[in-house]
């Protein structure tokens, strides 16, 4: 039933869309009538994906020259039946180049798949249950909830509309936002799209209001994909750090093939009686173990595996930052100021109603034995939210969403037993206004027990007590003396300096039966009490902003207006001293540009600045040098995001696992229809398209939020990190590989045949990489030096480093021989062998833990990862089944070898620790 092509449908009555789509707007299309939709319209596949760039690089990862040669002499052998393990070298070959592409493949799809996480979501309503999901998931005929801040997710028909904006200038050229009228009828063929007012087109933005639209068209079949207009996402193809790497490979790929050459040519001059067969395959064996050509391969695995790790998956949502813009790695690794808004990021969305002042007496709200004494202040507050009885029904019908403080409001006075019908039945409301233009509270006009019209007001401490000439005290009013009012702003900047944020409610009666004359209604009040609320902090947050600190990064709080609890809590966690930190609305416009150019670093926390005002600080700060990282919020935010260097963004990005059946939005409480739920990240869906890293709202479990705003910087700065280490450790290694056999060439014996060459380079060093690419970033990183790219530039400095750790190790597995024999134990060829492979093997592990950790690994509370533990566990195992088995062994060219020679791999490991130590302790004096 692809009814979608080729019709209009501004022109149809929506019982005739119904009809056609044989969906009810009440309750959507059903869950059996999807999988045949979709079928027949495909999936709603509005931006373009590149495709290729995955295809294109898996044809470069087997064009490793020297391992197809290093095949080919293999299979030559094994046709001429020449003793070597030619099954076991195929078979390592094989396997090594399966695990390689694998990973590549995979770190390929999720650098692909990093900008399709960041797709618009759809609530849409199916089964008559709402859901939040994939927009690629929608199909004709699927209702739909549109509300400020949504990217529209497909075409359709709008069948209810409360203020509902849209800017369609992605489609139609027209930049300004069209007031959407679902009672619109035209019948007349050929209408514009910009005059089809009872329309919405895909990829779209909800300025403003909210809506319920039934779909008419998905995928290629909508406006956006027809006139090519839909955007194509971002690549991950130009990271400058993977071009350096690029050119570093191509050049060490060349000095390998040399350095087999001069060797090849030495072997046959010094030893002509191993036979050219068997100094070709040592030759081709080491030139196959530097894995040269899959530099840029492995680079392209740890920037996976990095971004990856960094979404921190949970059940249906990511929890962590989704660092959708590869290409910002450099510029979000090199931030120095980060500017965060407190509520969802540094706080948690959900605040608590924790106590309550009534009576001159402060009481904890889970006491529920003295609710007659906190009855009359929790009413009031909950009573001026408006949101109950037709309150509650104008609510689920507007675009208003509740917010925090009014939930938790509503929660206290749910706990007590007083949100109930009883509110609506004994003080019936007739109007509300919030505050904000000629209110200066939220006010509720309702009638009390004498039918005697009076408003109940919400606001901070000061301005209700300012407004107030009686309180209530055990049921009774008394007038307030102006030592009354300095006692109970005493309570209430006590609550302030808890970080609580004090709300004062108060009420009066009235003359009036409306809320026209509000200025006259919002005096002479009676002051009923505090209810001091607890916006929860992020677990950690005081640490993280320390680390921060340490680090050099700058990290900046906005808040929406100025008030004493949001002071208290930025001096809690460490942001601020005293008020001096604060840069206000007031202050900036007071200020002259160079004066506050100058005085920018000394201020960590901004109250009510617009985001042009926000625009300018930003515009300022990187004029001077800094690099900025900005979340933004509301529908101003996209201006600041392209002000940043970084533009974050608090968004849902739902997980592989939910993609399909989508998240139920109900039970999570999101806002949609209803419009009665917390959690502002839903709430931006077009900044959260437009941003490079979106990240989750902060939840009781230390995640999202500011953690993962600082998670994004130390992945970003590990990852760069890790490359640096894997070009150091192949080069270190492969390099050790080189010196062992040029001197086992020198002294006349064979250190390292080319079976034990293979797996040390092929099986070792490969899982040495996976180990670094899946390690998750140190305690420290975020005050790692930042040098990737510079040592990566200057790849004969690099390649000098490597040398000389190379040739001590060399020396050192060289040395067991000798040394052994003088003490009395020689070792037979056979057994040199072995010793000098295990001893490889441990060299490359000591290695690869010092170049994993920038302090000394005996340094206390020093942790290795997870990764490396099972790579050195996997290492001991291979060499215990080697040991005990023989057979197994001699695959490896592995005999047993005696206490003496397992003295002499201890030693050469320990002197190659020992070196790798001191050289830690030099490098870190000379930094001092």
């Amino acid at each position: 039933m692809n009814t979608q092509k080729n019709e209009s449908w501004y022109d149809k009555s929506i019982e005739q869309i119904e009809r056609r789509f044989q969906t009810e707007r009440g309750r959507g299309l059903t869950s059996q009538q999807i999988p045949k939709i979709r079928r027949e319209a495909g999936a709603n596949n509005v931006y373009e994906t590149p495709q290729g760039t995955a295809l294109a690089f898996r044809r470069l990862i087997p064009t490793d020259l020297a391992s197809l040669i290093l095949l080919f002499a293999v299979i030559l052998a094994a046709l001429f039946d020449i003793p070597i393990a030619a099954n076991t070298l195929i078979g390592i070959l094989i396997v090594n180049y399966a695990a390689a592409v694998f990973t590549f493949i995979k770190a390929q799809k999720v650098l692909c798949g990093m900008t399709e996480y960041s797709l618009p979501t759809a609530k849409v309503m199916r089964d008559g249950k709402l859901t939040l999901m994939d927009m690629r998931g929608l199909v004709p005929g699927d209702v739909i909830f549109l509300s400020a801040g949504d990217i529209v997710p497909a075409d359709c028909r709008i069948f209810a509309a409360d203020g509902l904006y849209i800017n369609e200038g992605m489609v139609t050229g027209i930049q300004s936002s069209i007031l959407k009228d679902a009672n619109f009828a035209h019948f007349s063929p050929g209408l514009p799209m910009e005059r089809q007012f009872n329309m919405a087109f895909a990829t779209s933005i909800v300025t403003a209001g909210n809506g319920r639209a039934i779909v008419t068209a998905t995928g290629k079949e909508t406006a956006a994909v027809r006139l090519g207009k839909a955007k194509t996402l971002l690549t991950h193809e130009n990271l400058k750090i993977l071009t350096t790497l690029k050119k570093y490979c191509s050049v060490w790929s060349l000095s390998m093939l040399a350095m087999v050459f001069i060797i090849t040519v030495a072997s046959l001059i010094l030893r002509p009686e191993n036979g050219i067969f068997h100094v070709f395959l040592t030759g081709v064996s080491l030139a196959a173990a530097a894995m040269s050509e899959l530099y840029t391969a492995f680079g392209y695995i740890i920037v996976g595996c990095g971004i990856f790790g960094a979404m921190k998956r949970r059940h249906d949502v990511n929890v962590g930052a989704l660092i959708k813009n590869a290409e910002k790695l450099e510029e979000l690794k090199k931030l120095s100021v980060l500017i965060i808004p407190k509520d969802g990021i540094i706080t948690r969305a959900h605040s608590v109603a924790d106590k309550i002042y009534a009576s001159r007496r402060l009481y904890d709200a889970a006491d529920i034995d003295r609710v007659d004494k906190l009855r009359s202040t929790v009413l009031s507050g909950v009573i001026s939210t408006g949101i109950y009885g037709m309150g509650l029904a104008a609510l689920s019908a507007s675009s208003r969403k509740i917010t925090a403080e009014e939930q938790a409001l509503i929660e206290l006075a749910e706990s007590l037993g007083l949100y109930n019908s009883a509110i609506d039945t004994a003080h019936p409301i007739i109007e509300h206004m919030p505050a904000g233009g000629p209110s200066k509270f939220e006010t509720t006009l309702t009638m009390d027990s004498d039918r005697q019209y009076m408003g109940i007001h919400r606001g901070d401490a000061p301005s209700i007590l300012d407004s107030c000439e009686y309180y209530i005290e055990n049921g009774r009013i008394c007038r307030m003396t102006t030592d009354d009012r300095l006692e109970f702003m005493g309570v209430a900047e006590s609550l302030m300096k808890s970080s609580y944020r004090v709300l004062a409610v108060a009420s009066g009666v009235t003359g009036y039966n409306n809320l026209q004359r509000i200025g006259a209604i919002q005096s002479d009040l009676t002051f009923e009490g505090f209810i001091a609320i607890r916006e929860p902090l992020q677990p950690g947050i005081a640490q993280i902003v320390s680390r921060c600190k340490a680090a050099g990064v700058r990290v900046i709080m906005t808040t929406d207006k100025y008030s004493e609890s949001d002071k208290y809590l930025a001096m809690s966690i460490g942001l601020i001293e005293n008020e001096r930190g604060i840069l206000s609305d007031y202050k900036f416009d007071s200020l002259k540009e160079d004066l506050l150019r100058a005085n920018l670093p000394l201020y960590h926390m901004y109250t009510g600045l617009s985001p042009a005002k926000l625009a300018k600080i930003v515009t300022l700060m990187r004029a001077d040098g800094e690099r900025v990282g900005l979340l933004a919020g509301g529908m101003n935010g996209a201006l600041l995001l392209k002000k940043a260097n970084v533009g974050f963004a608090a968004s849902v990005t739902i997980s592989p696992k939910a993609k399909k059946g989508g998240i139920d939005i109900r039970s999570r409480q999101t806002p949609a229809y209803s419009r009665i739920a917390g959690g502002s990240s839903f709430d931006s869906e077009a900044l959260k398209f437009i941003s490079d890293v979106v990240i989750s709202e902060a939840d009781d479990k230390g995640s999202g939020g500011f953690s993962a705003v600082v998670s994004a910087l130390e992945y970003s700065r590990t990852i760069y990190k890790n490359l640096l280490r894997m070009v150091r450790y192949l080069t270190t290694t492969q390099l050790m590989r080189i010196f062992l056999i040029i001197g086992a060439l020198i002294l006349g014996i064979t250190a390292l045949t080319p079976m034990q060459i293979v797996v040390s380079g092929l099986v070792l060093d490969l899982g040495a990489i996976l180990a670094s690419a899946f390690a998750k970033p140190p305690y420290n990183s975020l005050i790692l030096r930042d040098d990737a790219e510079e040592q990566l530039e200057r790849p004969f400095f690099l390649f000098a480093r490597s040398m000389l750790f190379a040739l001590f190790g060399a020396l050192c597995i060289l040395a067991i021989g000798p040394i052994l024999a003088l003490s009395g134990h020689p070792l037979d060829g056979p057994s040199l062998s072995a010793v000098s492979f295990f001893a490889m093997m441990a060299c490359q592990l000591i290695t690869f833990a010092s170049l994993a950790a920038e302090q000394s690994l005996f340094k206390p509370g020093m942790r290795m990862s997870v990764s490396y533990l099972l790579l050195t566990l996997a290492v001991a195992a291979f060499a215990a089944l080697s040991l005990v088995f023989p057979e197994f062994g001699a695959i490896f060219d592995i005999v047993p070898i005696g206490v003496p020679g397992f003295i002499g791999i201890a030693s050469a490991a320990v002197l190659t620790l020992a070196v790798n130590e001191i050289y830690k302790l030099v490098s870190k004096r000379a930094k001092k």
